[in-house]
């Protein structure tokens, strides 16, 4: 279990990617004429990645069967924005929500590269450091780019906290 974790940032690759997928996936649910396309999606999304997952597989392991998940992801959300009108997606832009993916997902791996690199059996406290330097700097453009949610997010809180403490 100890090199296991090698195979983490590829995961968590394809589960970023899914975010898109489950957030229009939703729209579906409250549109009783469309909510076959959620089974149609699933199953072209687990057939795809059966395929993908024999076929890559033999010849790449454990990261084939990673690479066929992100594979059967991409189709899938392809898929959804076929489905869904054009109004919704003018709302909720693919880009932006995959920004938000994209974002999280370019700061674990560059967090993950020394450890790739140079630090695959060792515990080093520079290794450790570098990896909270990328969280701290990630969740400073978080903040930079959502200023707006941000402040709203701590003056609910704050009403909240001032309300249970001041009675």
């Amino acid at each position: 279990f100890r090199l296991s974790w090698i195979y983490v940032p590829f995961l968590f690759i394809s589960i970023c990617l899914s975010t898109p997928l489950h957030f229009y996936n939703n729209f579906l649910y409250y549109d009783k004429e469309r909510t076959k396309y959620i089974f149609i999606n699933t199953l072209i999304g687990t057939i795809v990645n059966i395929l993908f997952t024999f076929i890559l597989v033999p010849y790449f392991g454990i990261y084939g069967s990673i690479v066929s998940d992100i594979i059967s992801i991409i189709i899938r959300i392809f898929f959804i924005l076929k489905v869904l009108d054009k109004s919704r997606r003018k709302i909720y832009s693919l880009k932006e929500i995959l920004l938000y993916s994209i974002l999280p997902m370019v700061f674990i791996l560059i967090g993950f590269i020394p450890s790739f690199l140079w630090y695959k059996e060792d515990i080093k406290i520079i290794n450790i450091i570098f990896k909270i330097f990328m969280i701290f700097t990630y969740c400073i453009i978080f903040t930079l780019k959502n200023k707006d949610v941000v402040k709203k997010f701590i003056d609910r809180y704050m009403r909240v906290y001032e309300k249970k403490f001041n009675k």
